[in-house]
């Protein structure tokens, strides 16, 4: 995919936050490494979590644009946090729902990176269009 283009090649790329959980288990890190992956190929901005669950941060871009939470399991601690300041996410990501199981290995599988990355810009065009 080319850098700063959506998969399906449209030119219509609003303000997108993104904003993942990095928690302390391999699907944690999965879903920062996703979320680091996804700005490098243009898909958005990457938010800090942890930041904005302390009232801090990037409050006006998630309320005024599209917004991206990637959690990595049931917890869902990003898209908690984004609810308790009253942001509803335009789209979620859940890690352990792709079928991928939860360990407390901090290693990060490539191959999962590319299927979380692949099922964001597919959110973007969820009638099949990427």
């Amino acid at each position: 995919m080319a850098k700063g283009t959506c998969s399906c090649g449209c030119s219509a790329t609003p303000e997108r936050t993104i904003f993942a959980c990095a928690g302390a288990s391999n699907v944690g890190q999965v879903s920062n490494a996703a979320a680091v992956w996804l700005v490098d190929e243009g898909f958005g901005r990457l938010s800090c979590t942890a930041l904005f669950a302390i009232g801090k941060g990037a409050v006006d871009r998630a309320q005024s644009g599209y917004v991206m939470v990637i959690d990595g399991c049931s917890q869902a601690c990003a898209r908690e946090v984004l609810k308790a300041r009253g942001i509803e996410p335009d789209d979620h990501i859940m890690i352990t729902d792709m079928g991928f199981i939860k360990n407390h290995s901090l290693g990060v599988d490539e191959s999962m990176v590319d299927a979380v990355s692949d099922k964001a810009w597919g959110a973007l065009h969820p009638e099949g269009g990427a």
